[in-house]
């Protein structure tokens, strides 16, 4: 008779005991179902930034092309024609003559002028200045009055401004985005050289396209939502951010730098990418899309984008809380039944043996087929296991032959109950009429549960013994052997699936597979291949394939084979006990 101390110290050790195995799961699994979104999360949208910012970036380089072969389209074809004969008459005036002209009004009202005008109406006024010079440099038609009159070496050299040198020597030059005095905004100029008839250069042609053009692009990024955007120069100066004024053009660097403190538009290696960086005030999600002159970078903050896990966590603390209630509850019942019935080993033996007595009443009856010698063994790693496997005729004429196996995730009562259900739901779902039908059948009644079950790993497959043919699918599960006569080889047939029970969406397709007198078909369970000897080596696939093979020689029977298969397992771990449950069913067709 137990004292009363004695049944107090043991209730309080079975309490505790009832708390740590039920709460240590829940918050283990909490912890890192948490931890697992919030990667998710963060890839999720890091990808979403580094698309946004690839799209961006795509538009950027598309603008800028069109913008250059509009430039180019200029001096080709009849417009070139244009442009030097006013290049080459510009050239035979002299230098008082021309800069009268332009001192007057900037040349903006010659012919050529008007021409430039024309050129600049037509392209929506996408460009904020165009002009013309000769080889001297010297502006001789122009849409706005320029700040200089010679760009050439007279005025500049020895060579002249930059970005003439460049255009009359290279032919073409695009310029860094910079402030234009002349145009008064923010710009990128696009320089060309004009070619006469005989292929020499006359004249140089300016375009100044608007900053803006390119802001507009972008626009999609910011006000009002919590994604902000920056685009960078190749120097890493903003040229367009969220909420940035003129004033900030080209004197910021971007607000966002990557964890080590580097700044994106330095990495040279990561072209596309994302990751969480951070600014002045907070953490970010950022992705980047990086070009040859261009650095397009989006970031949400993190705060924002974690604010469905604060939500999901909170719930999981609630759930917690109703958990440590009903588990103290249950420990509570269940130490006091302890202590009373002096810890109740007999009874709990009797309920385990029921348990597996229900499930070894679950297991098929062998069967006497003309056609097909079937056979079938269940061996539980523990006194009640998770395996199960069944035989189903699926016409009246009992010529289609259902064979189905699965294993329930775990051991003991935590996988015989579950394996009880499912055999309950095979009853309904085997009316479906195909493998794939029944699986799908079976994964949306364990999905719609109101309690979570353990996921199961099943096999279906429909022997038709008339048209020797199976149809198969299965759920997660090994992969079925099948040992071909003609070609005497091993072959498995393979399909990607998920587990029944893991996701409501999961579909389940059919396969089919042809069969010849002396086929063998094996389906197992993954304790077979992973049965691990004392010092920690696994069965494996490789020796289950070579034993199927000298089964299949020796021709024996199934039931024969199964158990030669079994025995050669139990030898490779040396009799000890399995830590998983064995089944191994065997089809051969006769």
């Amino acid at each position: 008779m137990l004292m009363r101390n004695e049944g107090r110290t043991l209730k309080s050790q079975i309490v505790i005991m009832f708390l740590l195995i039920g709460l240590a799961p829940l918050f283990s699994a909490s912890i890192l179902a948490f931890y697992s979104s919030q990667k998710t999360l963060n890839e999720a949208i890091g990808m979403v930034e580094r698309d946004f910012a690839i799209k961006t970036m795509d538009k950027i380089d598309r603008e800028m092309e069109n913008i250059r072969l509009t430039v180019e389209s200029w001096t080709s074809f009849e417009n070139r024609k244009v442009l030097a004969n006013l290049a080459i008459e510009g050239q035979k005036k002299n230098y008082d003559e021309l800069f009268e002209q332009w001192s007057y009004d900037g040349s903006t009202s010659t012919l050529g002028a008007q021409f430039l005008k024309n050129l600049q109406r037509t392209n929506q006024d996408q460009f904020k200045e165009i002009f013309l010079t000769d080889l001297r440099g010297y502006v001789i038609a122009a849409t706005d009055k320029t700040s200089d009159f010679d760009q050439g070496p007279a005025d500049d050299p020895p060579f002249g401004e930059k970005w003439w040198a460049a255009a009359k020597k290279k032919g073409e030059h695009i310029g860094e985005i910079a402030f234009d005095d002349s145009a008064g905004v923010y710009s990128v100029d696009i320089n060309m050289s004009i070619k006469d008839d005989d292929d020499e250069t006359v004249g140089i042609i300016k375009v100044v396209y608007s900053v803006e053009n390119i802001r507009d692009l972008i626009g999609g990024g910011g006000h009002g939502t919590s994604r902000h955007y920056e685009l960078l120069n190749r120097y890493g100066y903003i040229v367009a951010a969220t909420e940035t004024d003129q004033a900030g053009i080209l004197e910021e660097t971007s607000r966002v730098v990557l964890p080590d403190n580097k700044e994106v538009w330095k990495n040279r290696a990561a072209k596309n990418g994302f990751a969480i960086g951070e600014t002045e005030t907070e953490k970010v999600l950022m992705g980047w899309s990086r070009g040859e002159a261009w650095t397009v970078l989006t970031y949400s903050p993190l705060d924002a984008a974690h604010a469905p896990l604060q939500q999901q966590a909170r719930w999981l603390m609630g759930v917690s809380a109703v958990a440590t209630i009903i588990i103290l509850l249950v420990a509570l019942a269940v130490g006091n039944r302890v202590v009373s019935e002096m810890l109740g080993k007999e009874l709990m033996a009797q309920e385990i043996q029921t348990a597996q007595s229900m499930q070894m009443g679950l297991l098929p009856e062998p069967l006497d087929i003309v056609g097909l010698d079937l056979a079938g063994r269940c061996l539980a790693a523990n006194r009640v296991g998770g395996d199960y496997y069944n035989y189903l005729w699926m016409d009246n004429e009992e010529r289609k032959l259902a064979i189905v196996i699965a294993d329930v995730a775990g051991h003991d009562m935590s996988a015989a109950i579950p394996a009880v259900m499912f055999s309950g739901m095979l009853d309904f779902a085997v009316k479906e009429g195909t493998p794939g039908a029944m699986l799908t059948a079976l994964n949306q009644s364990l999905c719609q549960q109101p309690k979570r079950t353990p996921f199961i790993t099943c096999c279906v497959a429909i022997i038709d013994l008339d048209e020797k043919e199976m149809r198969w699918s299965k759920a997660g599960h090994p992969e079925i052997y099948h040992y071909c006569t003609h070609k005497d080889a091993v072959e498995e047939l393979t399909a990607e699936s998920y587990p029944l029970g893991v996701s409501q969406k999961s579909d389940y397709s059919d396969e089919t597979v042809h069969l010849h007198e002396g086929d063998m078909l094996i389906f197992y369970t993954d304790g077979l291949p992973e049965a691990a000897n004392p010092s920690g080596r696994v069965y494996g696939y490789n020796r289950l394939e070579r034993s199927i093979h000298r089964v299949a020689q020796a021709g024996l029977s199934s039931m024969e084979g199964i158990n030669q298969m079994i025995d050669d397992v139990r030898g490779f771990i040396d009799n000890t006990e399995p830590e998983d449950d064995i089944t191994v069913v065997v089809a051969k067709v006769t």
